[in-house]
């Protein structure tokens, strides 16, 4: 009787500090999405969750422009992923070094460690010592990165050219009598989440730039040549502003809807 009583005790308190675990994990997400990343943008893992579970099935030109965004995803997914990675890790290792308590505070350092430390494109400006081998991998990823918002804009540019010519097919249908409101509507809805993608990859890009800037300015001071680092970045502020323009004419589809077609907000 005594020893079942003793096994019930001991199952409580586990459950107790499991509780008190789970607890202390999300109260750490919690305060991770309050975090400021190094760019100044705020790191909220409640939209990394967003991100990662949107999906629809639409053309092949906006399928295309939605999969490029969804390339932010492995950004966000990497940074969930190392804070319950974080989390578990501190767990163990404050409960091999003390005990209960030890175990909670360790989850919950470890887990906003992780997941501020896998934070895009973040670098300890504050601690960074520029080298010649961190330039050439620097201007090796932006160079890349170069390359990937020069593709945005060809991908984008052919989603709204897609939206041009279905547009022009409703406004037809529609005068006509041939397709109901709702229709137009649904494409209007899915002309939104495209802008929302083009917008998605101009933050990105911004995000991209303001890292790059701090390094520029680490390498300058140590007396390096930044000329391949300065191009990457004019490159990537060009590549905004053609983002910009075609975020703009996807608005003014949306904004030329005929009256009797309730518009998304944009």
């Amino acid at each position: 009787m005594i020893a079942r009583l003793l096994k019930g005790s001991d199952r409580k308190g586990n459950l107790a500090m499991h509780a008190r675990l789970l607890a202390m994990v999300g109260a750490l997400f919690l305060a991770a999405g309050c975090v400021t990343n190094e760019d100044g943008s705020t790191a909220n893992i409640f939209g990394d969750l967003e991100t990662i579970m949107s999906g629809n099935d639409v053309s092949e030109q906006q399928g295309a422009l939605r999969d490029q965004a969804d390339s932010y995803n492995d950004y966000a997914e990497a940074r969930i992923a190392s804070a319950v990675a974080g989390a578990i890790i501190g767990g163990i290792i404050g409960y091999a070094a003390g005990d209960e308590e030890g175990a909670l505070l360790g989850a919950a350092a470890g887990g906003v460690a992780g997941y501020v430390g896998g934070s895009y494109l973040t670098r300890d400006h504050s601690e960074f010592q520029a080298s010649r081998e961190s330039l050439d991998e620097d201007i090796a990823i932006a160079e890349e990165l170069t390359g990937e918002s020069r593709k945005n804009i060809a991908l984008a540019q052919a989603a709204l050219n897609w939206q041009k010519l279905d547009v022009d097919r409703l406004n037809r249908e529609y005068a006509a009598g041939l397709v109901e409101s709702q229709e137009y509507e649904n494409a209007l809805m899915e002309i939104e989440k495209d802008r929302g993608s083009v917008r998605s990859m101009i933050d990105t890009t911004r995000e991209r730039i303001a890292t790059l800037d701090r390094s520029i300015s680490k390498y300058r001071s140590a007396g390096y040549d930044t000329s391949r680092l300065d191009a990457a970045k004019s490159a990537q502020r060009q590549h905004i502003v053609r983002l910009e323009a075609i975020e703009d004419a996807m608005v003014t589809l949306i904004a030329g809807a005929p009256d009797g077609v309730e518009r998304p907000s944009v």
